[in-house]
């Protein structure tokens, strides 16, 4: 049988083609490495810049206020605005409000609507409704302006953070702060908006005056803990410090 093995000593011959790459590394090897390297960095700022947040903090509306006025939204954006962080590094604070518009009492007919209004306003608002139920139950929201109705549902399920447990003024002023349950005891989880100096700023004093402030529990993300949990202590940072005045007229 043939031995095809090379012998000692011999060198194999080449391919044109590897004769090719090396000739081509021979002559441009240091204008390879630096485009290499310039692809390197593109890559990794264009990846930064797509996982970059486009909003510092968003804040969630829901109620019976239907928050259609651009200026309204503004001002409300702009209330929290002094409390919060640049964390995508933009150069500027950027709050989003994101609105839910539930009314409850349709349900049962309270608002006085024709027939053919009732229809439509129950559907959007059932519709507004489940949106919302699927928002705060992935938790990517922390701080809530609510109506009691939605306040409660998601109170009875444990999902907000004690509030007077965050900072001492809001334990200090829970009588006049915090909501009443049904029985009229304090429930520590929830702020009645109107009754805080944050309140009375333009657009949040548009809000209904039971609208109650509340902040969610973290919520457990399995592809992303470590920002999600970033994300939650901001949010918490921010709620304590729009509320560090305490009750209105302090």
């Amino acid at each position: 049988m043939k031995d095809d093995k090379i012998p000692a000593g011999e060198i194999a011959p080449r391919s044109p083609f590897l004769k090719k790459l090396d000739n081509f590394f021979y002559h441009y090897k240091w204008h390879t490495v630096v485009a290499v390297f310039l692809a390197v960095v593109i890559l990794v700022v264009s990846l930064q810049t797509c996982s970059r947040e486009p909003y510092d903090i968003e804040i969630m509306y829901a109620g019976p206020y239907n928050l259609n006025d651009r200026q309204t939204v503004l001002d409300i954006e702009r209330a929290f605005e002094p409390a919060v962080l640049d964390k995508n590094e933009d150069g500027s604070q950027d709050v989003r409000l994101v609105s839910y518009w539930i009314n409850e009492k349709l349900y049962s007919g309270e608002e006085g609507e024709s027939l053919t209004d009732v229809a439509y306003l129950v559907n959007t608002s059932v519709s507004n409704e489940k949106s919302f139920q699927s928002e705060i139950t992935a938790g990517n929201l922390s701080i809530c302006l609510l109506s009691p109705y939605l306040f409660k549902k998601v109170d009875a399920e444990a999902g907000f953070m004690r509030v007077t447990d965050l900072a001492p003024i809001l334990k200090e002023q829970e009588d006049v702060l915090c909501v009443r349950n049904d029985d009229g005891t304090i429930n520590r989880f929830g702020i009645l908006l109107s009754e805080t100096a944050l309140g009375q700023l333009p657009g949040l004093s548009s809000l209904p005056k039971d609208t109650v402030i509340c902040i969610r529990k973290k919520a457990y993300n399995l592809l992303n803990a470590s920002r999600a949990e970033e994300q939650h202590e901001h949010a918490v940072k921010v709620f304590c410090e729009i509320l560090s005045s305490g009750k209105k007229g302090e």
